[in-house]
């Protein structure tokens, strides 16, 4: 077993040493937490002096159950859509908190739920009502677990809590797409040892039948991963028991090859990643396993393993993969940790090529011993283009734990690693902007005896978005483990639908290049109509993206002006303006962007057909006004 868990109590020498461990997912009681003290190594435990700033009102805390911690760290879900995110964060004494920016509890949370919930909640909108639902797992120590449907104000939607004969329902929920009909369905494991079950339902509490819910051969042991394996058009669904691996189809039968066993290994908590490692087309799945098999694993979707793999960890390991392109060059990476040695130096974890060869400056190496289990997050923190790197630690040194932020060369960014109050054990960064402003906020959650830590940093650099970050646990608040990197498409056709064209053709939308498309105001019949309307169409090349921007770079003739911009909903044959962002157009050129939600629903069934329009006016009377707007480039950037 995990020799974290069976170090005696040893009597070290100064600093104090002690790891942590969580037991396995076929255990009689999961996911319990176990700490012993190590071997001092004298590694650095000073606070780094120049570690970033907390936002103000923050740190915050909870209290914790006394065998159990939260577990795959915070959630960064914009609850209420004014733009600024809400922090979300389980507590294991059986409530879950949401708290604004400031620091100050939403109203309506924490909200009191039967069982505890250990995993961060998964956030969308379900329905596409422009409303987004927050689901919640929980569990008790065998049994007792429920799977909630809370709206944004904490309120429990009709239809729910499910009692699933009483058992624990395992992990994260996952939130996917299966049947493409605009809506997310909800996939969760339940634990009915010694066996498990994979259940799907709808918004409304209805349980899918047919083949579902699918049994498996022991326990349930991760969150479920999803996307279109095959390449076919329709997704399948990755889950894992403690001794098997299943790829599923929608309808709930077994794809071919497939489940699978690994010899002399078995799975605890090492949710897999999606990605397509080889540009065929069909994504490849990559899974860590522990025991005397612990390592990085990478399976094409009939079940053979891909060239290279696997790649063999020296001691236990809890970590689920990352796949990301680092370098924004088009090759990808895979990220994986281990749980270490006892005392250093130690590796904590790899980055592989998609060919399985350790990238330079790897693997990293921990000085004073132990490894790094939580998710590995991934983001492009101070804009130049490439990646960094951060991730958790199982030990902690003076009861300071460590939260490690790394250049893609293996290098401690400024200011790290963060020194934490308490373990960051199987947590890790939570990473996003928060306050919009240009750089991003860091989540770390820490614990040590009967507290929870939830720490909020402001990074002192600004950030670039790519579509290639993995900013929080399984890749997204779907929680679906799908690295799917944003495509940008730009218009292959425009309408202006009110005003009138004075420049520029369906050239000058392509990039940023001073060509550009010029429409003047038109007439009105009411003073709320808009007096300049373009509609944008390209073809999306995924048929159920799980995101999608919007960006529009353009000047004003003037300034005082208002604008609008909007997806048209395909499912709902409307334009859409929940998302819509609204304010004074610059006279200087600049570029806007819109975000939507359950994105799906603004493709065409079929066609791949996506679209969205720019408004433009005076937010007052002055219909007399002569205005324009010319616009450099619209685009897409839609991504899995």
């Amino acid at each position: 077993m995990l020799s974290l868990v069976l170090a005696a109590v040893l009597v070290a020498s100064q600093p104090v040493v002690k790891g942590a461990a969580l037991s396995p997912a076929e255990s009689k009681v999961p996911g319990a937490l176990a700490v012993a003290s190590v071997p001092g190594s004298g590694a650095s435990e000073a606070r780094i002096q120049d570690e970033p700033p907390q936002m103000p009102g923050w740190p915050v805390t909870t209290g914790r159950h006394p065998n159990f911690v939260p577990t795959r760290g915070a959630t960064f879900a914009d609850l209420d859509g004014d733009g600024t995110p809400e922090i979300l964060l389980p507590c294991t004494l059986g409530q879950l908190y949401a708290w604004k920016l400031d620091g100050s509890l939403v109203p309506g949370f924490p909200v009191s739920t039967v069982g505890f919930p250990q995993y961060p909640p998964t956030v969308a909108d379900l329905d596409g009502d422009g409303q987004v639902e927050i689901v919640q797992t929980t569990r008790g120590f065998t049994n007792g677990g429920r799977l909630y449907v809370f709206n944004k104000n904490g309120q429990v939607l009709s239809g729910w809590p499910k009692n699933i004969n009483n058992n624990n329902i395992e992990y994260c929920a996952t939130l996917a797409d299966l049947d493409n009909d605009g809506k997310l369905e909800i996939i969760a494991g339940e634990r009915a040892y010694p066996i498990g079950r994979l259940h799907v339902f709808e918004k409304d509490g209805t349980e899918w039948g047919g083949n579902w819910p699918v049994t498996i051969d022991h326990v349930p042991t991760m969150t479920a991963s999803v996307g279109d394996v095959d390449g076919d058009g329709n997704k399948e669904v990755f889950y894992c028991s403690y001794n098997s691996m299943y790829l599923i189809r929608r309808d709930g039968t077994i794809m071919p090859g497939w489940p699978k066993q690994i010899p002399n290994a078995n799975f605890s908590y090492q949710s897999a990643a999606l990605a397509d490692l080889d540009n065929d087309g069909k994504l490849e799945i990559v899974v860590g396993a522990h025991n005397t098999g612990a390592g990085c694993y990478v399976y094409r979707y009939d079940g053979t393993l891909m060239p290279g793999w696997p790649k063999l960890f020296q001691t236990w390991s809890y970590c689920p993969p990352t796949v990301t392109d680092l370098e924004g060059d088009g090759s990808l990476e895979i990220l994986d940790g281990q749980a270490g040695y006892v005392s250093g130096p130690s590796n904590g974890f790899w980055v592989w090529n998609t060919q399985g060869q350790a990238k330079s400056g790897f693997p990293f190496v921990i000085d004073h011993g132990g490894g790094c289990e939580g998710p590995l997050n991934v983001a492009d923190v101070d804009g130049d283009g490439i990646q960094e790197i951060f991730a958790d630690h199982n030990e902690m040194v003076n009861n300071q734990g460590y939260l490690y932020g790394l250049t893609s060369t293996g290098q401690n960014l400024p200011g790290f690693p963060l020194r934490t109050n308490g373990f960051t054990y199987m947590n890790g960064a939570t990473i996003g902007d928060l306050d919009n402003d240009g750089d991003y906020e860091l989540g770390v959650v820490a614990y040590n005896d009967t507290t929870v830590t939830l720490y909020l940093y402001t990074l002192p650099w600004h950030y670039q978005k790519s579509g290639l970050e993995w900013p929080t646990y399984h890749a997204r608040n779907v929680r679906g483990g799908l690295f799917s990197p944003a495509k940008t498409l730009v218009p292959t056709a425009y309408r202006v639908a009110r005003g009138n064209q004075t420049g520029g053709n369906l050239g000058s939308l392509a990039s940023v290049d001073n060509d550009e498309l010029t429409v003047k105001n038109g007439l009105t019949l009411f003073p709320g109509e808009h007096p300049i309307n373009v509609e944008f169409d390209s073809t999306s090349p995924l048929l159920a993206p799980g995101t999608m921007e919007a960006n529009l770079t353009f000047r004003a003739s003037t300034g005082g002006l208002a604008y609008t911009m909007e997806f048209f909903d395909f499912a709902a044959n409307a334009w859409d303006s929940t998302d819509a962002k609204t304010g004074a157009a610059p006279t200087a050129k600049a570029t806007v962007t819109m975000t939507g939600t359950n994105v799906a629903r603004y493709v065409q069934t079929g066609t791949g057909l996506v679209r969205y329009r720019v408004k433009v006016k005076f937010p007052n009377l002055a219909l007399t006004n002569n205005y324009s707007i010319s616009i450099d480039a619209a685009r897409w950037k839609v991504g899995g």
